[in-house]
């Protein structure tokens, strides 16, 4: 029997199973900003993420303090990530105090799919797949200059790696999204 070809579709099934799925995605766009509302050069003050009304289904959702150290990290790592992205697209960024006035950065973490790590293990293909769900507003006072989602994924791991819920990657996924966004909108 000719071993080559059994070897070949092993080694492709393997490979199939390893590849990453489609990043995030913007979604409802509710308030889309207009040319020159916002510059680079103005100041992003970013608040930390909401996340206490933050819904998780899938795997280990119900697993009380995983949940709650997931919005914990939530909370305090996604804005220092949106403040270094903002930075490195050439953006002035900082952490919001209390009290600042101007450019405001929020993010509200609204709902956290675990998805199945059986399902991204055995069937990969983005079955199963893991997505963190941000609704992202920028606004200046009262006048709300971008209002939109950001679907974030954790970029479609498969295999035997496949069994965590990959926050960090998603925290990283739902940044870059924001900041590309917002890049596409700024004003010169």
């Amino acid at each position: 029997m000719n071993r080559i070809p059994l070897l070949s579709m092993s080694l492709f099934a393997s490979a199939l199973l390893m590849l990453g799925c489609a990043r995030g995605q913007i979604k409802n766009e509710r308030v889309i900003p207009q040319a020159g509302n916002f510059t680079k050069s103005e100041v992003i003050l970013v608040k930390p993420t909401v996340t206490d009304q933050m819904k998780v289904t899938g795997d280990k959702a119900n697993e009380t303090s995983r949940v709650n150290e997931e919005k914990t990290i939530i909370h305090d790592r996604l804005a220092e990530q949106l403040i270094g992205d903002l930075v490195k697209k050439g953006f002035k960024a900082k952490r919001y105090v209390a009290g600042d006035k101007g450019l405001v950065l929020e993010t509200t973490a609204f709902l956290f799919e675990h998805g199945s790590g059986a399902a991204r293990a055995l069937v990969g293909m983005g079955a199963g797949s893991s997505n963190l769900h941000v609704l992202v507003k920028l606004h200046h006072g009262a006048d709300t200059l971008a209002d939109f989602d950001v679907i974030a994924t954790s970029g479609g791991r498969g295999g035997l790696i496949s069994m965590s819920t990959f926050i960090h990657a998603h925290l990283t996924d739902a940044s870059e999204k924001t900041v590309e966004y917002l890049d596409k909108h700024a004003g010169k």
